[in-house]
C-alpha cells in the first residue's frame, strides 16, 4: 500500500517537473513530499507576472476637441505629477485637441502648447461648458447658462459677486473671448454703456465709424431712451444688420433681432471695430 502511494507521489512529480526528473525516494517520507510539491507549485505561481493593461482609447477620442471643465487645469510635461513637471495653466473653456490617453492623463494641444492633464479637468461635451443662450429670455444669475459666462470670463465685471441678471458688457467680453479677440481696455472703470466710444478712443487695434461691419460693437448713447451695446453678428447687401444684445429692452434679457438700415441710422450709432 505504502509501495503504491509514492508510485501515485512519483508520477505526479514526473507530470510537473518532466519525466525525465529522477526522484530517490525510498528514504523519504510521504509527508516531505507533499510538502516539496506544494512550495514547487508556489514559486510556479508567483514567477507569473500579471499581464499589463492597456488604456482603451477610442479612435473618436483621439484627434478630437475636448474642453477643459475646471477653473484651472494644470499643464504638465509627461503624464504624471512630477518635480518641476509644470509647463503652465488651462483654463475653464478653453478648447484643446486630444493627442493620446495614457491611464489617468491626456495628452492634449493648444495652439502651439503641448503637455498632459488630467482626463479628470476635460469634457468631450462642449454644452457643459459653454453657455447656450436663447433670444427673449431673461438670465438672471443663478441660470446655469449666465454662470457658465461669468466662469468663461472669469467674472470680469464683478456682476456673479453682485448677484446681478446677465449685463451688456458680459456678452461682449463673452462673444471677443470666443473670437479670441482682445481689447486693451484702458484702467477706466466703470465701463459705462454710452461711454465706451469715449473709453476706448485712441487705443492701438481699434476704429470707429458710423457705418456697420461684421463682428462690431454697437454702442448707441440714448436720448430718449437707455442706451445700449450690442454685437453686429452680420451686415447684409441692403445694409440691414443681425443684432445680437442683453438687456436692449429688458434688464438680463438676451436677444437676436434684425434691423434695417433706417430702423439703426435712427439710433445715430457709433460702430467700434478692433483687431
Amino acid at each position: 500500500m505504502k509501495d503504491a502511494f509514492f508510485e501515485v507521489l512519483k508520477d505526479l512529480w514526473n507530470f510537473v517537473f518532466g519525466a525525465d526528473t529522477r526522484v530517490k525516494y525510498e528514504n523519504i517520507e510521504a509527508r516531505d513530499v507533499v510538502v516539496t510539491y506544494k512550495k514547487s507549485l508556489v514559486q510556479v505561481k508567483d514567477s507569473v507576472k500579471a499581464p499589463i493593461v492597456q488604456t482603451a482609447v477610442s479612435d473618436t477620442q483621439i484627434g478630437q476637441s475636448a474642453y477643459v471643465c475646471v477653473d484651472v487645469a494644470l499643464c504638465l510635461s509627461q503624464p504624471s505629477v512630477s518635480l518641476d513637471g509644470k509647463l503652465g495653466e488651462f483654463y475653464y473653456g478653453d478648447r484643446v485637441t486630444v493627442l493620446r490617453l495614457d491611464g489617468g492623463f491626456a495628452e492634449v494641444r493648444i495652439r502651439d502648447t503641448r503637455g498632459w492633464l488630467s482626463v479628470d479637468s476635460l469634457t468631450e461635451d462642449r454644452s457643459k461648458v459653454m453657455p447656450d443662450f436663447k433670444s427673449a429670455y431673461v438670465y438672471g444669475s443663478t441660470d446655469e447658462q449666465t454662470i457658465k459666462l461669468r466662469r468663461l470670463i472669469k467674472d470680469e465685471a464683478l456682476t456673479g459677486q453682485l448677484e446681478l441678471p446677465l449685463q451688456p458688457i458680459e456678452l461682449i467680453l463673452f462673444i471677443l473671448k470666443t473670437k479670441n479677440a482682445k481689447i486693451g481696455w484702458p484702467a477706466t472703470r466703470p465701463r459705462i454703456v454710452g461711454l465706451w466710444n469715449i473709453i476706448l478712443r485712441g487705443i492701438k487695434g481699434i476704429s470707429m465709424s458710423i457705418e456697420p461691419h461684421t463682428n462690431s460693437i454697437i454702442e448707441y448713447s440714448g436720448t430718449e431712451s437707455k442706451g445700449f451695446v450690442g454685437y453686429i453678428e452680420a451686415v447684409h447687401p441692403d445694409l440691414s444688420i443681425t443684432l445680437k444684445s442683453v438687456g436692449r429692452v429688458e434688464p438680463g434679457e438676451y436677444r437676436v433681432e434684425e434691423f434695417t438700415h433706417d430702423e439703426w441710422k435712427e439710433w445715430r450709432p457709433v460702430f467700434i471695430s478692433y483687431t
